[in-house]
């Protein structure tokens, strides 16, 4: 009996170390993956995302009979953009704020640099918010810089995550350079040169009068 025991413990713990485990990080990673590529599949189902606008009626302009109600639906692709924009603004803003708690906490200096990078992505995709809402008016016209100021916002996103992780991953190949007192440095460099980028790109496209031709 007593072996019998011992060979069925010990199938056990075979069982317990064959299992599969998944590192939290890879986790974290696939869950990103599948929630990205959700809205693809659900495409792919016939689900539709579109925003559909209602035009004005000719007849209803001609008569004066135009009610609000037929203002909002003939602007509701507009709203929906603005109103997804802004979450992706405030988005970034909390990152940003969650990344230097992080930092209290961890003492890890590549996520404040991450979160300096999205709050200055943010700034832009804020930025074309405004402009897409006539809220920010430039010398440039508005069929020229509202397109533009989508297309800017898109590659300063991608370009500033980029540089974002290779500045992080330059300063994990170089650790204990800097004293405690003095890791907060690079933090307020880093951050200073990304939302400064942040504001020439902003400006440039605002104070510019000719603009290139953008589709989207």
């Amino acid at each position: 009996m007593g072996s019998i025991n011992r060979s069925i413990q010990s199938m056990d713990n075979s069982l317990k170390t064959s299992r599969l485990v998944i590192h939290p990080q890879l986790l974290a990673v696939l869950s990103v993956f599948v929630i990205c590529i959700i809205p693809i599949i659900l495409n792919l189902f016939g689900i539709d995302f579109t925003s559909r606008a209602t035009p004005l009626s000719a007849v209803k302009m001609s008569s004066g009979e135009v009610k609000p109600d037929d203002l909002f639906y003939a602007v509701a692709g507009g709203l929906h953009h603005a109103l997804m924009e802004w979450s992706a603004v405030t988005i970034a803003v909390l990152a940003a704020l969650a990344s230097f708690i992080h930092y209290s906490i961890k003492k890890d200096i590549t996520v404040p640099i991450i979160g300096m990078a999205l709050l200055s992505a943010g700034m832009v995709d804020a930025f074309h918010t405004l402009a897409a809402t006539r809220i920010v008016e430039a010398n440039a016209p508005n069929t020229d810089f509202i397109p533009f100021t989508w297309a800017i916002s898109r590659i300063f996103n991608a370009g500033i995550m980029i540089v974002g992780v290779l500045v992080s991953m330059w300063i994990v190949q170089r650790p204990g350079q800097l004293q405690n007192s003095q890791r907060m440095y690079p933090i307020y460099i880093i951050g200073a040169l990304f939302l400064g980028l942040a504001y020439t790109v902003v400006l440039e496209a605002a104070i510019s009068s000719d603009l290139p031709k953008t589709m989207y």
